[in-house]
């Protein structure tokens, strides 16, 4: 359930980063909620996979240069508390498109129709592989179970907590609600961060 957590915790985050630049596509104008509940399924699903991937890249790592118990201790502990002070300083600092799909936006979407079944679908795939802090931070805690279907599990967790955010986002619009939804990410983010971090030390006092 952790990985449930740290989603429900940096989910904001996630829309503050990525929501500006990928959803408006989703949106689009003039398109029925249908429509937009199709792509964001799409957009979904293709992020499900992405983190599919990640999680079973995660559990070869850790499975084969984390099997020592001592090794586990300082590299994920240490990998916690770097990741968590990174996390609370990049919540709080004014970002604007660091989502890797900034990249996405400019070399596919504005060459494309912008009801075409690539872009939900490269979208989720892009956005779902963007090494942000709380990715590395799930990255990090997968890696550290002791089986594939954990390190899997983990993954699928993280993309249930940081997927309920975009349903409403399509239904509501970006515009709405912005600025409550940036406070929100940064107290959650910053609570997330503190948490990891506290976990981290533990891991390499113990």
């Amino acid at each position: 359930m952790e990985g449930l957590l740290l989603g429900l915790s940096t989910g904001t985050s996630c829309i503050v980063l990525c929501g500006p630049v990928v959803v408006p596509y989703l949106l689009g104008e003039g398109i029925s909620i249908r429509k937009s509940l199709i792509d964001i399924c799409l957009f979904l699903g293709s992020r499900f996979f992405a983190y599919l991937i990640l999680g079973f890249v995660a559990a070869l790592i850790g499975q084969t240069f984390l099997s020592s118990e001592i090794y586990q201790h300082i590299i994920i502990g240490s990998a916690y508390m770097l990741l968590s002070v990174i996390l609370v300083i990049y919540s709080f600092l004014k970002v604007r498109n660091i989502c890797s799909a900034r990249l996405f936006s400019e070399a596919l979407v504005h060459r494309a129709d912008k009801r075409a079944i690539a872009i939900p679908l490269v979208g989720g795939l892009v956005t779902g592989l963007s090494l942000c802090p709380a990715l590395l931070l799930a990255f990090t805690g997968a890696a550290s179970q002791d089986s594939l279907l954990r390190s899997m599990g983990y993954f699928i967790f993280f993309y249930l907590g940081t997927s309920v955010y975009f349903l409403p986002l399509v239904l509501l619009g970006l515009t709405h609600g912005r600025n409550v939804i940036h406070i929100i990410g940064k107290i959650t983010a910053g609570l997330a961060g503190l948490i990891f971090f506290i976990k981290g030390l533990m891991l390499v006092l113990n």
